[in-house]
C-alpha cells in the first residue's frame, strides 16, 4: 500500500491440555498476539464420568460450529459473516456533544459452567450451558446469567446437524441519551438472543456445510435483527 509494507503476526497461540485424574483434565490457552496483548483464550477444568461431562471455567459455550473454530481451522482466509458479527452489540458514547457510535462483542468464549451429553447408542449430543455474558477475560459482577443449549446430530463422517439457542444480556455499555436539545451519557444492557442451524456433509476427501442463524438485540433505545449464513 502506497509503497510500504510490513509483517503482521495476526496469530500466536500456545495451548496446554493434560490429565489431573481419571475423571478430570484441564486446558489452557494463551493468545500472544491478540492485538498487541497476552490474553488467555481458555482456562478451564473438566470431570468427565461416561458418558457426561462438566466443564467450569473460561471456554467456548458452543453456539455454532463455525463460531468455535479457531484460527488453525479456518476453512477460509477470512472468517465467516457469522463468526464476526453475529455475537455483536452496540453502543454509543458522547463526544464534544454528539454521540458517537462503537461496537463490541461477547465473542465466542465466556466463563461459566457447561454440561456436556453423549448417547452411547445414538450420534447424539446434548450440550447445556450458563455463563456471565461478558466474553473473556471480563468476570464482572452482575445480576444476569446467560443460557446457550445445543443439540447436535450426527459422526465425524457422513451426514450431520445441530440447532442452538442463546439467550441473555449483553455487558452494561454506554448510551448517547437525546434530552431538551443535548446529549448525557446513560448506561444500558441489551437483551440479546441468539438462534441457529446447520447442515453438513463430511467424506472421505469432501465435504460441505452451511449454517444459519439469527441474533437479537432489545432495549428501550434500540431493536435490531441480524441475520448471518
Amino acid at each position: 500500500y502506497d509503497g510500504k509494507h510490513r509483517f503482521d503476526v495476526v496469530n500466536a497461540r500456545l495451548g496446554v491440555r493434560g490429565l489431573v485424574s481419571p475423571h478430570m483434565h484441564y486446558c489452557l490457552q494463551v493468545d500472544f498476539s491478540n492485538e498487541g496483548k497476552v490474553s488467555v483464550l481458555d482456562a478451564y477444568a473438566t470431570w468427565g464420568r461416561g458418558r457426561l461431562e462438566v466443564s467450569l471455567g473460561q471456554q467456548q459455550y458452543h453456539f455454532s460450529s463455525d463460531l468455535d473454530r479457531d484460527p488453525a481451522n479456518n476453512m477460509f482466509a477470512n472468517r465467516s459473516t457469522l463468526a464476526k458479527f453475529l455475537t455483536t452489540y452496540y453502543g454509543a458514547e458522547v463526544s464534544g456533544g454528539a454521540p458517537k457510535g462503537f461496537t463490541k462483542s461477547i465473542g465466542s468464549r465466556d466463563i461459566g459452567l457447561k454440561a456436556t451429553y453423549g448417547f452411547e447408542n445414538l450420534p447424539l449430543k446434548i450440550i447445556a450451558g450458563v455463563f456471565n455474558g461478558a466474553g473473556v477475560n471480563n468476570p464482572e459482577w452482575s445480576d444476569r446469567i446467560n443460557i446457550v443449549a445445543k443439540v447436535a446430530v450426527g459422526r465425524k463422517k457422513g451426514f450431520g446437524g445441530a440447532v442452538s439457542h442463546y439467550n441473555g444480556k449483553t455487558p452494561e455499555q454506554a448510551w448517547a441519551v437525546y434530552d431538551n436539545g443535548t446529549y448525557t451519557a446513560a448506561t444500558i444492557t441489551s437483551r440479546i438472543r441468539m438462534w441457529g442451524g446447520e447442515l453438513r456433509y463430511y467424506g472421505e476427501s469432501f465435504g460441505i456445510e452451511g449454517e444459519y442463524a439469527q441474533r437479537r438485540l432489545k432495549t428501550t433505545q434500540l431493536d435490531i435483527m441480524h441475520t448471518a449464513y
